[in-house]
């Protein structure tokens, strides 16, 4: 059966895309071109009966997937490329009129896309089709009434020819029963009902060569649910839907890399030829929702998913108001949004003949893998989903890809990166969530604004942006000069609102560690912005791209970029914070990771920004931009082997005990209010002063009026001694002071009052702990408490504990050579000779227990406990230790 395109029926009008050339699409009628870009789930049109307004109708929505053919002889002979295949089925539809009467119910057709006429063709194409009717009417009655005269709905495989002129031939037909679906509709409970058909296909052509007709396999979902016919002015929608776009992922070899390690790993040619890529999402489990998941992209490091669909959510959700009872109380959704995290996880598919053997045939359905398939967790993105009530434009752009169970303040490196996308449907789904959580009690916290108010005219915005360092490759910034190795230059480029890009300095490569350099940028700029509506909406919705380059030219004689430069990644910083209006100064600070779409490995590569937004006065003569880069003298460039054997020689002792932090000194409760004081007039003002290290300049606070409860939010970046780490150490100090001046103009520093100090602990660093956050007692030095003070302190990369095992052994072996040089020259009582010789015996001792300790310990568990001891042992042997050495002894093992 042969069929020209401009002679289809209104049967057959609806035609499967193709990808097709221009010349192609040029000799297609205007009734066949279709739509490329048409996605491959689509859903039919929702059908109804007639209804008054706000009765409870009943809605059957049948979903029908269409997979494949199996075992199909018609095209074993088909040029590969000739021609292409689709399915038509028609599915019943429902007119206006009242089924009870006697209308007739008619057949659409619907087409999947079209694939390559090959042996087993695969089309995985999705439709639902709704049906609405009264609760009394059946369902069953639709269906008989359409399918009556096929005996069920039928399914037709079509093949499509391009030379030399378009037509379609019909290959088979088959029949889904109409007894099956009506059994489905039948035994639906609650729950959906699924059921796998293999329908056999029966050959219309005549070709002697075809000797069977193959298998069609056909998934149908049914569920059934009731609703309220909705009108305006007498219902309110109960439901909002949230539509989440999982565009593409970058830099997978790093987190294939990570898994590969893991014993008995199946993972070692995928980390070097490319991973079978997936996407599950999961909701928080309040929400009670199925996972999503996306198609499987193969052997690739940069997959394209481009995979869109919508959850829908109702407004209210009936929770318990204690675990295992019979209270319900009711639960709004922006409530549930406000506190939610989405999972968004990437995994492996590891292929079924790496599991023969391993699962039982029934645990696999066409290629879909289960839940247990030991398929392998790549990474995970945690994706907050309060940004949804904060932002119009929801949450979008990309987010770094962790490995399980870290976090970005516990993390050493992200693994990959995710373009997501994700919003309400509707424009006006935000405000009827927020409202309906309003009418049930809810309210938002505090520090976060909804909406954007009404802006000062008059006030002027200044932003600092500082970008201090950044770190990347050693394989992206190295060339080769003359047969030796040379380093690329870098700078950066960003647009702010709608100012003029700025440009950096060229900076050149100042130490480089492993696999990594890093560039000391010391970039600085101040934008000058006047407030309005516009500035807070971009300050809201839009996040900062700052784009890293890298160039061969080394002079700041031209300007950048250069068509010989090369964009290294870009890094988003989310300015919702700068976007409040609560207080005049706010701060966002920290390390950014550089993502670049279409790449095997981001390399870990990062760079630190730090963004200052203060309200000034209207300056007149103000530049709207002032770039202000700091010089920096480089070192001559060093060898490969003087960077091995002598960078740490000529590096001061003191700076290689150091490891780089990010400070934050939030706020305070119950000071002292030294106004009480007869001698102190006038309102005082409170700030905090830190210093690590006697040789480091003291880190000083913004001054901040003291109402009792002042607020600073004060964040940079500095150095702490490793010594810090030391259990036996008082912890860093914080101390707390008021003055009497206003402004950092007038502050001179003399006659300022002391309140106390707070010490903060930092040995738990140490063992891993990836932050530090808490309130801390403010205590004078009666030792009485005047306050407590709330500070925040985060290791810039992770701490290893070897590390500092080292850095505590030279510091306790030089003190132990110091007393030893002291009671040589009689310089230490006798008293102490006698607690060194007990202090002797209980080394001998000591040892004599660690024969029968080692020995005893055989497996792997034990010999790192045996580690640990160890070094643990050689910190205590220090002369700290010797005043409570009896009654410590036991509790350090």
């Amino acid at each position: 059966v042969l069929r020209p395109p401009h002679s289809m029926s209104g049967m057959e009008h609806k035609q499967p895309p193709r990808s097709m050339s221009g010349m192609e699409q040029e000799q297609l009628p205007s009734e066949c071109q279709t739509v490329q870009s048409a996605p491959k789930s689509q859903t039919a049109p929702s059908l109804s009966n007639k209804t008054t307004a706000g009765d409870h109708q009943a809605s059957h929505t049948i979903e029908i997937c269409v997979g494949g053919v199996r075992q199909l002889s018609a095209f074993s002979n088909t040029v590969w490329g000739e021609a292409d295949c689709y399915v038509q089925y028609h599915f019943p539809t429902l007119s206006d009129q009242d089924p009870e009467e006697d209308t007739v119910c008619t057949l659409q057709p619907y087409c999947t896309e079209t694939s390559l006429c090959v042996p087993e063709p695969t089309f995985d194409h999705t439709t639902k089709h709704t049906l609405t009717l009264n609760p009394e009417f059946p369902l069953q009655k639709v269906l008989i009434k359409a399918c009556s005269s096929n005996g069920g709905v039928p399914f037709e495989l079509w093949r499509r020819f391009y030379y030399p002129n378009i037509r379609d031939q019909l290959i088979a037909k088959t029949s889904l029963p109409l007894a099956k679906l009506c059994a489905m509709v039948t035994m639906q409970r609650s729950t959906p009902n699924t059921q796998s058909f293999a329908l056999p296909l029966k050959l219309v052509i005549d070709d002697p060569e075809a000797t069977s007709g193959g298998i069609l396999d056909v998934c149908v979902k049914y569920h059934c649910s009731c609703e309220i016919d909705e009108s305006p002015g007498q219902q309110e929608r109960v439901n909002v839907s949230l539509s989440l776009g999982i565009l593409r992922c970058t830099g997978l070899k790093g987190s294939a890399k990570q898994a590969a390690l893991l014993p008995s790993s199946p993972l070692s040619f995928a980390a070097e030829a490319g991973v079978n890529a997936y996407i599950k999402v999961r909701l928080p489990e309040s929400m009670v929702q199925e996972e999503r998941r996306t198609k499987t992209i193969a052997l690739s490091f940069a997959p394209e998913f481009s995979h869109f669909f919508d959850i829908c959510l109702p407004l209210v959700f009936q929770q318990d108001k204690v675990p295992h009872s019979t209270q319900i109380c009711k639960v709004p959704l922006a409530e549930i949004l406000s506190s939610g995290i989405m999972f968004v996880e990437v995994w492996h598919e590891v292929q079924r003949r790496q599991l023969k053997g391993t699962l039982p045939d029934d645990k696999c359905f066409g290629r879909m893998l289960v839940a247990g398939s030991k398929d392998i967790l790549l990474g995970c993105v945690e994706l907050p989903l309060a940004q949804l009530l904060y932002r119009h434009s929801g949450a979008s752009g990309w987010f770094p890809l962790y490995c399980k169970g870290d976090t970005p303040l516990t993390a050493d490196r992200y693994v990959g990166g995710v373009e997501l996308t994700l919003s309400f449907a509707r424009e006006e789904d935000r405000e009827l969530v927020l409202s309906h959580a309003a009418r049930l009690g809810w309210k938002p916290n505090p520090t976060a604004e909804l909406s954007i108010g009404s802006c000062a005219t008059q006030q002027k915005l200044r932003f600092e942006i500082t970008i201090d360092s950044l770190c990347v490759s050693v394989d992206d910034v190295i060339v080769p000069v003359n047969g030796e190795p040379s380093y690329k230059s870098c700078f950066v480029r960003y647009r702010f609102f709608s100012l003029d890009p700025v440009v950096s300095a060229l900076r050149g490569m100042t130490s480089c560690a492993e696999d990594t350099a890093v560039y000391q940028l010391n970039h600085s700029s101040r934008l000058t912005i006047a407030s309005s509506s516009q500035l807070y909406w971009y300050l809201r919705e839009e996040p900062l791209e700052v784009q890293l380059w890298t160039s061969v030219v080394s002079k700041n004689d031209m300007p950048h970029p250069q068509t010989s430069d090369k964009l290294q990644g870009c890094a988003y910083i989310p300015l919702q914070e700068l976007a409040s209006q609560c207080k005049d100064t706010l701060i966002i600070s920290g390390n950014f990771p550089l993502f670049k779409s279409g790449v095997d490995d981001l390399k870990n590569q990062r760079l630190h920004l730090t963004i200052r937004r203060t309200v000034v006065e209207e300056l007149k003569d103000a530049p709207v931009i002032e770039i202000m880069d700091t010089p920096i003298e480089r070192p001559p460039p060093l060898t490969t082997s003087e960077e091995e054997t002598g960078l740490e020689a000529e590096m001061p002792h003191s700076l290689m005990d150091m490891f780089e932090v990010h400070l934050t000194v939030c706020e305070a409760l119950h000071l002292q209010d030294v106004t009480s004081r007869e001698s102190c007039s006038g309102p005082w003002s409170v700030y905090v002063t830190v210093q690590p290290h006697p040789t480091m300049d003291k880190i000083a606070t913004p001054l901040v009026w003291n109402d009792g409860k002042p607020v600073w939010d004060y964040q940079c970046v500095t150095q702490i001694p490793n010594y810090y780490l030391n259990s036996e150490c008082s912890g860093l100090e914080f101390q707390v002071w008021s003055t009497h001046h206003q402004s950092a103009e007038e502050w001179t520093g003399e006659e300022d009052v002391y309140l106390g100090c707070a010490h903060v602990d930092l040995s738990t660093l140490a063992y891993g702990l990836g932050q530090l956050c808490g309130w801390y007692h403010v205590t004078d030095f009666g030792q009485q408490i005047r306050g407590q003070l709330k500070v925040s302190i985060s290791p810039m990369k992770r701490i290893r504990f070897t590390s500092c095992l080292k850095s505590f052994q030279s510091h306790d072996t030089h003190s132990d050579v110091g007393v030893r040089e002291m009671e040589a020259h009689n310089l230490v009582p006798s008293d102490s000779r006698s607690t060194s010789v007990l202090f002797q015996e209980l080394r001998n001792n000591i040892a004599e227990l660690d024969k029968v300790i080692q020995a005893s310990l055989e497996d792997r568990g034990m010999r790192l406990i045996w580690k640990m001891y160890e070094g643990m042992k050689e910190i205590i042997k220090g002369n700290v230790w010797r005043n409570s050495i009896i009654k410590d002894s036991g509790r350090y093992y």
